[in-house]
């Protein structure tokens, strides 16, 4: 019981840190920032290392109360802490090896009552050098039909 009460204040004190950090990120130098930055990020690893098993065995018992029936089952600790454990509906899947293409031959007319086809489209890499040797008509059209998305950086340290 006693790791308990130790993991409970490590959690306080994470909570006092990130007041700390929101309220201060200014006045903090990027070194500061970078060396804190990484000793969280190591911590948050192993956090989420530490949570796993527990996770397994809350799925495990949520599962055993519910029967594995699909919904939501609440587990409930004896100082009011509480977990929610979501069941999802079992689904199927169209497997990764399947021969879609002999499967809709042999089908016919009924492949369309059985599966959706979903079909997507990604610009490639050379279109914005390949569209503008288009027609203006088309030109205008493929840059009409893409956006530039602008990722948000990752931010990784070095453990």
């Amino acid at each position: 019981m006693s790791r308990v009460l130790e993991l409970q204040d490590a959690v306080r004190l994470i909570d006092a840190v990130r007041m700390e950090i929101e309220q201060g990120i200014a006045t903090l130098s990027l070194d500061d920032q970078i060396i804190l930055g990484q000793r969280l990020w190591a911590a948050r690893k192993r956090a989420e290392e530490a949570l796993d098993p527990i996770k397994d065995n809350l799925r495990a018992e949520a599962v055993k109360q519910t029967g594995g029936k699909p919904g939501a089952a609440h587990l409930d600790a004896t100082d009011g802490s509480r977990c929610t454990v979501s069941i999802p509906q079992p689904s199927l899947q169209v497997k990764k090896d399947a021969d879609m293409a002999g499967l809709k031959t042999l089908l016919g007319g009924a492949f369309n009552d059985l599966f959706e086809e979903v079909v997507t489209y990604k610009p490639r890499k050379d279109l914005q050098t390949t569209a503008p040797t288009l027609p203006p008509d088309q030109t205008k059209a493929v840059l009409g039909a893409v956006e530039r998305v602008e990722p948000t950086p990752k931010v990784f340290f070095k453990e």
